[in-house]
C-alpha cells in the first residue's frame, strides 16, 4: 500500500473540496485532483510475519476514487 495524508477542512461545506485540504510543503506530494499528500512511503502487509494485532485508535482506510 502507498501512505498518504488527507487533511480535509472541517467545515461541512469544504471537508469533500480539495482545494481546501492542507497541502504539504514538501515537493511533489499534493495531488491536486484528490487533496491527498502522498507520503512516499509503502506498508507492506505480510500475514506470516508475526507479531501482535494492533490495537490502537488509527485507522486505515482504502482509497477510493
Amino acid at each position: 500500500y502507498e501512505v498518504l495524508l488527507n487533511l480535509p477542512d472541517p467545515t461541512e461545506t469544504l471537508r469533500d473540496r480539495p482545494a481546501f485540504s492542507i497541502r504539504l510543503a514538501n515537493a511533489g506530494t499534493w495531488e491536486e485532483a484528490t487533496g491527498f499528500n502522498r507520503l512516499n512511503h509503502r506498508l507492506i502487509i505480510n500475514s506470516s510475519a508475526g507479531g501482535r494485532a494492533y490495537s490502537g485508535e488509527l485507522s486505515f482506510e482504502p482509497l477510493v476514487q
